[in-house]
């Protein structure tokens, strides 16, 4: 490179530089430069404003280490967040000032890189202590308007979304952006569009009220909704301001009670209610099908005709104890009914829960019977065994007693048939041998 070129690249890197430097001297925004070690090593005009003291007093400080203890407590998250993650954020945040002015600053945090490595930070800052209350509240009533568990939606006179928040997208499953784009009948299937002046006037008239009716959501689901309408006006515009709730859970809970509520009237077994002095309050359909099968009217003489004899007693007892009564039962024709007697105290009435029972009575007579045969059977065959175990007994014992006949006669039989034989033998032998065996078998015929 030679001498001149050198010159050259030189003067335009000092005039670039001059001329940055002046771009950043004469904004009103402050703006400082730290190096890799954190260190301030550029300051702006703007930054001596702001902070109340000549930039030689801000160069030079560790802005991790160097300001007053509640400044670094606040603003050293978002420097340290953009100095790990080497991106740039924004950044709102309480200042006491190098002058010892608190103020409340907001910029941009724009970490320096170089070779993937954070080599630096270049800090914009605002003060904007002044309007800083007042923006606070806008931004917190847009905060909760936008993250209100309710869905909101904003409508103009042309019944077109004008603002909706969070939960009203969540609701339908359209981004926000899709639904400022859209109508009320688009979503409301109660509210055509020839019928959205008629209901314009209307909130405009009372004002505000509230009724129910559906949304349809993205996906074609019908949402059962509370709508509290509002009419507004603001900056010279009207707007219909709908706060909606979802009621898709309390639509489900009333389904739910009045299915229960339906219960004792679908149940195909008797439901009574009478009170302390015997009157019948409440009977289902199960007790008129009862009364009809068995030739009785629906008077109340001939209702108690199918309850138990003792009931007037029973519900006295169950009101004045606070006791339940099961399976009273009751003979009704050819039927059997089981009575859980159950009292509401306070209210001086018991509730009466029939049951037919018939056919798990029939089984348990049957189930009896068989038992009792059962026994029967049971007792004439031990008899009978009884009467054979004295027989064999007694045959056992004869036959030990002919067996020991049978063995002496033998006995007897061997010693008057053999024994003299061997006497005579012995008289007759001279040898000594035959002799010894001939005692041998005389002392063993003796040992039998």
């Amino acid at each position: 490179m030679t001498s001149f070129k050198k010159k050259t690249e030189e003067k335009e890197i000092k005039y670039q530089k001059d001329f940055y430097a002046n771009i950043l001297d004469n904004t009103h925004d402050g703006v400082w430069v730290t190096n890799k070690d954190d260190v301030i090593i550029y300051v702006n005009a703007g930054m001596e404003i702001i902070a109340g003291v000549s930039k030689d007093l801000i160069k030079g400080k560790n802005v991790l280490n160097d300001f007053p203890e509640e400044t670094i407590e606040e603003f050293s998250s978002f420097y340290l967040k953009a100095k790990q993650t080497l991106s740039k954020i924004q950044y709102e945040a309480n200042v006491t000032t190098p002058a010892k002015r608190k103020t409340v600053q907001d910029g941009w945090l724009v970490p320096i890189v170089n070779g993937n490595k954070f080599d630096g930070m270049i800090c914009s800052v605002q003060d904007i202590t002044k309007p800083n209350e007042l923006e606070k509240s806008l931004k917190l009533t847009q905060f909760s308007l936008d993250n209100a568990a309710d869905a909101v939606f904003w409508i103009g006179k042309d019944a077109k979304f004008e603002y909706v928040n969070f939960a009203a997208s969540n609701m339908l499953g359209y981004s926000r952006e899709e639904l400022t784009t859209m109508y009320t009948h688009d979503v409301n299937p109660n509210h055509p569009l020839e019928a959205w002046l008629e209901h314009w006037n209307e909130v405009k008239a009372k004002k505000s009220f509230t009724f129910e009716s559906t949304l349809k959501a993205k996906d074609g689901k019908i949402i059962p909704v509370d709508i509290t309408v509002n009419h507004i006006v603001f900056d010279n515009k009207e707007y219909n301001c709908a706060f909606t709730r979802d009621i898709t859970k309390r639509k489900q809970a009333e389904e739910q009670v009045k299915s229960i509520a339906r219960f004792p009237s679908e149940n195909p077994n008797p439901v009574l209610r009478i009170s302390s002095e015997n009157t019948i309050l409440y009977k289902n359909a199960a007790v008129n099908k009862l009364l009809k099968e068995e030739g009785l009217s629906k008077s109340e003489k001939d209702i108690f005709k199918i309850l138990p004899d003792n009931l007037t007693t029973l519900i006295n007892q169950a009101l004045e104890s606070k006791q339940e009564f099961y399976m009273v039962e009751v003979k009704v024709g050819n039927k059997v009914f089981a009575y859980n007697i159950i009292p509401i105290a306070d209210q001086k009435y018991v509730n009466l829960y029939g049951r037919d029972i018939t056919v798990r009575k029939n089984a348990e007579e049957a189930l009896q019977r068989a038992h009792d045969e059962l026994e029967l059977h049971v007792k004439e065959r031990t008899l009978e065994l009884q009467e054979k175990n004295i027989a064999l007994k007694v045959l056992l014992k004869q036959r030990e007693e002919d067996k020991s006949d049978l063995e002496q006669n033998i006995l007897s039989n061997i010693k008057s048939l053999i024994q003299p034989y061997i006497s005579k033998l012995m008289r007759n032998n001279s040898n000594v041998e035959d002799v010894a065996y001939l005692n041998i078998i005389e002392s063993n015929l003796e040992d039998i």
